[in-house]
Order: structure tokens, then C-alpha cells, then sequence
């Protein structure tokens, strides 16, 4: 490999770094705001578009509360039979 080789997978490894810093720094952003102004702090670039959504880390977390607050899908225990029913004769 020569220097011109080495130089270039150098390059494509640190343009893959600053790609994935860009998509972490965008991942963990309070809103749209707040992630270019820390691009722009770091002399990153914007993360590359792609098909996976970037999630705030606002985001996440109004997700986590609501999948918290839902109800779940089963029967309780304690919920009356079929048979129990008002109307229902055995």
C-alpha cells in the first residue's frame, strides 16, 4: 500500500467518524435547534440522510412515558366471566 492509498483510507475512516459523531450528536439533541448548534460547535457536518429517522432524545422520551402510561391489552383478573354478564343467564 502506498502513501496515496494509506492517505485515502485515512480520509474515508474519518469522514465515517465524523459521520457517526454528527448522527450521535443528532440523536442525543434536545430539538432541531440545539443539533445544528452543536454541529456547528464541533465543526461537524450535518448527519447524512438516510432512511433511519433521528429520534431526539426529547422524542425517546415522550415515547417512554406514553408506552409507561398505556394500558395494557389483557384481561384482568378480576374482570367478570362471559357467564357473569349482566343479561347473561347460565
Amino acid at each position: 500500500m502506498g502513501f496515496a492509498d494509506a492517505r485515502a483510507a485515512a480520509d474515508r475512516a474519518e469522514t465515517v467518524q465524523r459521520n457517526q459523531a454528527a448522527r450521535t450528536v443528532a440523536d442525543n439533541s434536545v430539538d432541531a435547534n440545539d443539533c445544528r448548534e452543536l454541529l456547528l460547535m464541533l465543526g461537524l457536518p450535518d448527519p447524512p440522510e438516510d432512511d433511519a429517522p433521528v429520534r431526539t432524545r426529547n422524542e425517546r422520551a415522550q415515547d417512554q412515558r406514553a408506552a409507561e402510561q398505556r394500558v395494557p391489552d389483557y384481561p384482568y383478573q378480576d374482570a367478570p366471566a362471559a357467564s357473569y354478564q349482566a343479561g347473561a343467564r347460565e
